[in-house]
């Protein structure tokens, strides 16, 4: 990407927000902090990323081109109010800190509401190792300082007190110049506010049901974030044809949600704890991001309060180490059977498998660019479309056999077309993103 292109890109992020194009915006903003990281060799720069933002890009700028009031505009491109914001003395309550694992980095986010009721979030991406046994555990990272001296595992579990600070269009809480105080919170969870506080599973799973893509509503970290007043918890177990954690969560009128925690070798500690707190510990909420499967409400928890006695505690299964917990020594580390065991590693889903695949496929082709395809590109395509067919895939197959065709007249000197390939491939790359909202 030529500096010129670059600095015309930027141009235009400025007048999408100029333009209440507001998520517009921050999509070139994203793509252009990416360019940046594969610029300085930057582990956290993620092809895969580039894909994503590329589809969602598409998808709403046809949405906005073509309104047809399914969606509201608002959803689709944002609106003033959605800017970066001022956030005075206030005080933010923590609510557990969870784990995105990318290809060379990881994501940690520490979740906490405000007065207001609004859930912010703090962030963290660290680069790591792509060598085998050299990757830090979840917990190590969680407990180096983010801020002000602060960690994600202090933030998840304690309260701040802040003078001020910044709130971005994503709601990326971003700390003022002034000192900030976090101490410990007596998880008093009742007391937050709705639509975060969520004691309805039910009333829930129909909001969800009717809300449109992600890629046609606001583009907040917080989105799908809620905690919930838990009743009754039951069937719980360790899955190893999926490798989670899994309950059965009721709320007080006996409607259900399902709890699963992946395991990762990086948060064993915490997948062993958090078996042996719902079975033997009364759980008064569970905080974490929701999605709707065949099998209903599914709830992956970063952090979950239980009553001990008299007093509450919190379990932050992504973060919780070794020194987590006084009592860890107590519990069992013989009831997991990690995924690389050969006699019960999971079943991968073929669907996910193919979507993996066409993934790499189009991040290698948006980093090389499509003037610099060589055969084995062909090769990996060919390879993928063949998959797809295999599962039963027709029409979303079509404008792979079509770029295929295309591609495989530039490797043979013939005369292509240069920008209908360019077209095929942003649309595999919104049927890319659609799919994975679905799957």
């Amino acid at each position: 990407m030529s500096p010129a292109l670059v600095g015309r890109l930027r141009r235009l992020e400025q007048s999408c927000r100029a333009g209440e194009l507001i998520w517009i915006g921050e999509i070139f903003a994203e793509l252009m902090q990416e360019r940046e990281r594969y610029a300085n060799r930057d582990a956290r720069f993620s092809p895969r990323k580039i894909v994503e933002l590329v589809g969602e890009l598409c998808i709403r700028s046809d949405a906005i081109r073509n309104d047809t009031g399914c969606v509201p505009q608002l959803f689709i491109r944002g609106s003033q109010a959605d800017k970066l914001s001022t956030i005075g003395a206030a005080r933010l309550v923590g609510l557990g800190c969870g784990v995105q694992v990318r290809q060379q980095s990881v994501l940690l986010t520490a979740y906490l509401q405000d007065p207001s009721g609004t859930v912010v979030a703090v962030c963290e991406n660290f680069a790591v190792s792509g060598e085998d046994g050299n990757e830090p555990s979840f917990w190590q990272l969680a407990q180096k300082p983010v801020f002000k001296q602060v960690s994600l595992a202090a933030l998840g579990a304690g309260q701040m007190l802040i003078q001020g600070g910044k709130r971005s269009p994503d709601y990326q809480f971003l700390p003022g110049r002034k000192p900030i105080a976090v101490s410990s919170q007596m998880f008093d969870w009742e007391s937050l506010r709705s639509p975060l506080l969520v004691e309805d599973f039910h009333l829930l799973q129909m909001h969800s049901s009717l809300q449109p893509p992600a890629s046609l509503r606001p583009r907040r970290l917080t989105e799908n974030f809620h905690v919930f007043a838990i009743s009754q918890v039951g069937n719980v177990k360790f899955s190893q044809d999926e490798q989670v954690v899994e309950a059965i969560l009721e709320d007080s009128d006996r409607h259900q949600a399902i709890l699963k925690f992946p395991y990762n070798s990086r948060s064993q500690e915490g997948t062993e704890a958090l078996l042996e707190y719902l079975e033997n510990r009364q759980l008064l909420f569970v905080a974490g991001q929701i999605y709707l499967s065949t099998e209903g409400l599914i709830i992956t928890p970063v952090s979950l309060v239980f009553q001990t006695g008299e007093t509450r505690t919190i379990l932050q299964p992504w973060i919780h180490g070794l020194q987590s917990n006084s009592d860890q020594s107590d519990i069992s580390t013989s009831r997991i059977l990690p995924t690389n065991s050969t006699s019960h590693s999971p079943t991968p889903n073929p669907i996910s498998l193919f979507l993996e695949q066409l993934l790499f496929a189009l991040s290698e082709l948006l980093l090389i660019g499509l003037e610099r395809v060589d055969q084995d590109t062909v090769l990996t395509w060919q390879k993928t479309s063949d998959y797809g067919k295999s599962l039963g895939f027709t029409s979303f197959i079509d404008p792979i056999n079509q770029l295929l065709a295309l591609l495989g007249k530039k490797q043979s000197n013939e005369n292509w077309n240069l920008q209908l390939s360019t077209q095929l491939v942003l649309e595999i790359c919104i049927l890319v993103n659609l799919a994975q909202e679905q799957n």
